[in-house]
């Protein structure tokens, strides 16, 4: 056999025992670019595209005591986020909500008359029923815990009354794992951290969106 031959018989042979070693896994490298399997979720609510949206934050006694700005800076970061996620969303600015219920007795607020006041569309309506930055066994630790109702107010609805929309719960736990010590970040930082993401949360009941399996 020719120097010729003998290499081109030698690259076959190696191709042949690359494809052995692979046996069925060729597909493998595609498969780990596809990323995990998952499915589409469609939105709760639909309609805010296009529209004025007001954001109002209950909160009890209890977490405004201990987080003075709980209820200012959910409604916040819940703002930014339907802005960041919906096509043609406007928002009422959060700090004028506030300034406003907070004139108000003990920060009670009805959806309807805050909502019409601002002159919006809709009002997302969140009731804060746990909001909590330290781990209760364990206050030498941090870990965010916002747990919430949300409920939208279509002030547009026909006849004249409101028409009241109930969606599912939204809450985040931050970090997941495991809580961290107060050594290793501050209450303002996961405060922040948590809010987002809770935010994030809140804004895609309003969206499609995929999930992994």
């Amino acid at each position: 056999m020719s120097r010729t031959s003998r290499a081109v018989a030698g690259l076959a042979l190696g191709s042949f025992l690359l494809a052995g070693a692979w046996g069925c896994n060729w597909l493998i490298p595609g498969m780990i670019l596809a990323g995990p399997p998952t499915e589409k979720v469609e939105p709760e609510f639909a309609r805010l595209k296009g529209k004025k949206v007001l954001v109002l934050v209950w909160a009890p006694p209890a977490v405004l005591t201990n987080y003075p700005y709980a209820r200012y800076d959910i409604a916040k970061y819940v703002g930014d986020a339907l802005r960041s996620q919906i096509e043609e969303v406007t928002t009422v600015s959060a700090r004028h909500v506030e300034d406003y219920v907070s004139k108000r007795s003990q920060g009670a607020a009805d959806p309807e008359v805050v909502g019409r006041h601002f002159q919006a569309d809709l009002v997302v309506y969140l009731e804060l029923l746990r909001y909590r930055m330290r781990w209760p066994e364990s206050p030498h630790l941090y870990r965010g815990d916002i747990h919430a109702s949300v409920v939208v107010f279509d002030l547009n609805a026909a006849g004249g009354e409101p028409e009241r929309y109930e969606l599912s719960t939204a809450s985040v736990l931050h970090p997941e794992g495991a809580p961290v010590s107060v050594h290793k970040t501050t209450e303002q930082k996961l405060r922040k951290e948590t809010s987002e993401i809770f935010a994030e949360r809140v804004a895609l009941k309003f969206k499609a969106h995929r999930v992994e399996l």
